[in-house]
């Protein structure tokens, strides 16, 4: 009985090379799962925030019996409402994205934290407007000391929502990256040995290794030299009758 070890070992070091591949593939998408979830959540209340606060800005934004309001940019801008609903859409991406990890939802997500980073800066900007140019003395006090708070809290918030956006934005790219190369890899790399062993298996071919052909070639060969061949018998009877009647003679 022939085994077959080569085919066996090819299908281990398949595996092998396989297994070796995958793990930064894993560790990426484990990291995403990890964060984007806490992050994403943290980025819909961000979002929440902004869009209530700035509510209240353009109520203390209006002038009361010649009295002046607080004067906030950010929510003559609109600010508070494109920024915050952008905030609100990143973190409604990235849960769902590190719940079921799809291409589709990685590459939205993202995208919106991006564009959520963009603005977020535009909204550090305008909210450190609104605390400079404030502070005149005819300005109620109350509206300017609860605008300079409101003010100074979503700047903060507008940070903490910048550094989430580029956390989350550097883990998808890890994981789209390293699928990207793995795809490629895979679609480059030619069919190895043991594929094509497998191939012939199935499909009813598969040709024996030629070593064992050999060793059955020789075992052939040496059971015909020592059997005696009829031929051999016959001729060898002749000789000893001729050599017999020469003696005679």
């Amino acid at each position: 009985m022939v085994t077959y070890t080569g085919i066996y070992s090819n299908i281990q070091e398949g595996q092998a090379s396989i297994q070796t591949a995958n793990p930064t593939i894993q560790d990426s998408t484990t990291k995403f799962k990890e964060e984007a979830k806490t992050l994403g959540a943290i980025q819909i209340i961000i979002g929440v925030m902004h869009v209530g606060f700035g509510i209240i800005l353009g109520l203390m934004n209006t002038s009361i019996g010649g009295v002046l309001g607080f004067g906030a940019t950010s929510f003559i801008s609109g600010y508070n409402f494109w920024g915050g609903i952008s905030f609100i859409v990143s973190g409604s991406l990235s849960i769902p994205a590190s719940k079921m990890v799809s291409p589709c939802l990685i590459k939205g997500s993202l995208g919106m934290n991006i564009v959520s980073a963009i603005f977020s800066m535009i909204g550090v900007i305008l909210l450190l407007v609104d605390m400079i140019i404030n502070g005149n003395p005819w300005q109620d006090y109350w509206a300017l000391i609860s605008g300079k708070g409101i003010s100074a809290m979503l700047m903060i918030s507008a940070i903490l929502e910048f550094c989430i956006a580029c956390v989350l934005a550097h883990f998808a790219t890890q994981v789209i990256s390293n699928h990207t190369a793995n795809s490629i890899e895979s679609a480059q790399k030619p069919a190895s040995r043991s594929d094509a062993v497998c191939t012939q298996a199935h499909s009813g071919h598969l040709r024996p290794p030629l070593e064992p052909v050999k060793q059955r070639d020789c075992t052939q060969s040496q059971g015909a030299r020592g059997r005696p061949t009829p031929g051999a018998g016959r001729a060898r009877g002749s000789n000893l009758l001729a050599s017999q009647t020469f003696n005679q003679a």
